[in-house]
């Protein structure tokens, strides 16, 4: 019965069961009074919304603010650390080759016990702090101090990368290897290897043990205070040095928000973290690659430390926006009150204008307004539209002989019986003392009458309990008339569904008649 196209009413109505919400206009003064409500509701929305806006992007920029201010810092510590590192590195790297070549040309020294070489030593150490350490590695992976003498070697160590990577054909060169926890000095060292050519009595590998104290102490020293850090990583993600040390020496940074393939691709950058750091604190900082080594210097801040200032900032800011709109929400809270008062005070005066006392359903003044609504409507778009009145029958013998209370309780039985038959969009009104009318939208004549005669059908099994505790029987004759043209008003059409109403009544009442001129 219903069209998938089929628009709302156009007058506001709303139906839900027997129950009729009529919205229409105020009387002026209430119209102009519910405009000023109206009007200082929005202004303070728009007020706190503004407000809000304004604390949402001075938090926002704040922070921004805040943390780029913190980052410029990192990226210069990031910087001095790089530097710092290449310097040593770079010493490092240049005492391993210059080694290597001396023994290329003095293939007989003994680099363990060699003099000359071991002044070579002293002063590489002293210009390293003592932080540096050279050792020596023969061909079957036997560690050796200085000093030491064949047999006297202090560990096995061809499990260790820095001598598996010089064993290889070619040797590696110059190679970073992870870092180490020492079997002897049980001490955490980087060791940096290089392969000496000539292998001097069995010797085949020199290396730099960087000793973690190196980095460590300048490390603290530059770091953010209380939860920044320093770290230097090898190219591979690995942490070899970090202030503090957090028991993450050796560990990786792979697989973190750090270290992924943008990061890895550029020479340094920022960065800001909330997951995924090694310490489980959300982290701002820098990074810098070093050059000519597999190394990145890396400087880091705690973000709630760097925030801490901000985050009080905010907090009074969100306060005071919390107070104001507490004020508002009170504002608005009173004038819905008085809006409430003014909605029941329209509901009441458009129900006695607009729904019949008795049956609750709408009364023939809003019956006529909505009906030629629907009538615009069904012109408009072409679509069906049928009317159907009926009528009690014998209605005042009802009342007569069981009383006006009998007969005002048959009336409101009626009407709800056919409002359970009825859909959401048709419409029910009284529009005489026995006599109703239903307009169906979207209903053709012949859907019509069947909705009609089941309307009869059940009014018909309707009996009525009086006070004398006697059956009294209820019937109805219904008449039928569907939109014709566009030239029929809705006067005609009522008049052609009277007539059908009057053949029912003259044919013998309790029956369905349809006018099926077109």
């Amino acid at each position: 019965m219903e069209s998938p196209g089929a628009e709302p009413p156009e007058d506001g109505t709303k139906r839900t069961g027997n129950r009729i919400v009529i919205r229409m206009p105020y009387f002026d003064s209430k119209r102009q009074a519910r405009q000023v409500s109206r009007l200082v509701i929005a202004c303070t929305v728009l007020f706190l919304g503004t407000m809000w806006a304004a604390i949402g992007y001075f938090v926002t920029e704040s922070r921004a603010a805040r943390i780029s201010e913190e980052q410029r810092v990192l990226a210069r510590m990031a910087r001095m650390v790089e530097e710092q590192t290449h310097a040593l590195f770079s010493f490092v790297d240049y005492f391993l080759v210059a080694a290597d070549s001396r023994f290329e040309k003095h293939p007989r020294s003994d680099p363990r016990t060699d003099p000359d070489f071991r002044v070579m030593m002293d002063n590489f150490r002293a210009r390293t702090q003592g932080f540096v350490d050279i050792r020596f590695v023969s061909a079957d992976g036997t560690l050796y101090y200085r000093g030491d003498t064949d047999g006297q070697g202090r560990a096995q160590v061809d499990d260790r990368d820095y001598y598996q990577a010089q064993m290889q054909s070619p040797p590696h060169g110059l190679f970073i290897a992870q870092p180490v926890l020492s079997r002897y000095t049980n001490r955490w060292g980087l060791p940096i290897s290089y392969p000496l050519k000539a292998r001097p009595h069995g010797i085949a590998v020199i290396f730099a043990a960087i000793e973690n104290i190196a980095f460590s102490e300048p490390f603290e020293a530059a770091r953010t205070k209380p939860n920044g850090s320093i770290v230097l990583v090898h190219q591979d993600g690995t942490i070899l040095f970090r202030s503090p040390e957090a028991g993450l020496i050796g560990k990786s940074l792979r697989g973190s928000g750090l270290w992924n393939d943008e990061n890895r691709t550029r020479n340094e950058g920022v960065f800001e973290l909330t997951t995924g750091t090694s310490d489980g604190l959300a982290r701002i900082g820098a990074f810098v690659k070093v050059p000519d080594y597999p190394l990145v210097a890396i400087a880091t801040s705690s973000l709630d430390d760097t925030l801490s200032e901000w985050h009080t900032k905010a907090t009074g800011l969100v306060a005071f926006g919390i107070a104001a709109t507490l004020a508002g929400i009170a504002v608005l809270w009173r004038l819905r009150s008085s809006l409430r008062y003014l909605d029941s005070t329209q509901r009441e005066l458009m129900a006695q204008a607009n729904i019949d006392d008795l049956t609750q359903i709408a009364n023939r003044r809003f019956f006529m307004l909505h009906s030629s609504q629907e009538l615009e409507r069904c012109l408009r778009y072409e679509r069906p539209l049928s009317l159907l009145i009926y009528d009690v029958d014998h209605f005042k013998r009802i009342n007569d002989d069981y009383g006006h209370e009998t007969g005002d309780l048959t009336l409101k039985a009626i009407t709800q019986a056919v409002q359970d038959e009825l859909r959401a969009t048709d419409l029910q009104a009284r529009i005489g003392g026995e006599e109703f009318a239903v307009l169906l939208p979207e209903t053709g004549l012949s859907k019509a009458v069947e909705v009609a005669e089941r309307l009869r059908a059940r009014i018909e099994k309707m009996t009525y309990v009086n006070m004398d505790k006697r059956d009294a029987p209820i019937t109805v004759s219904v008449g039928i008339a569907a939109y014709a043209n566009g030239n029929e008003t809705l006067d005609e059409l009522i008049a052609r569904t009277d007539r059908a109403l009057y053949r029912a009544k003259a044919g013998g009442r309790n029956r369905v008649c349809a006018d099926f001129i077109a």
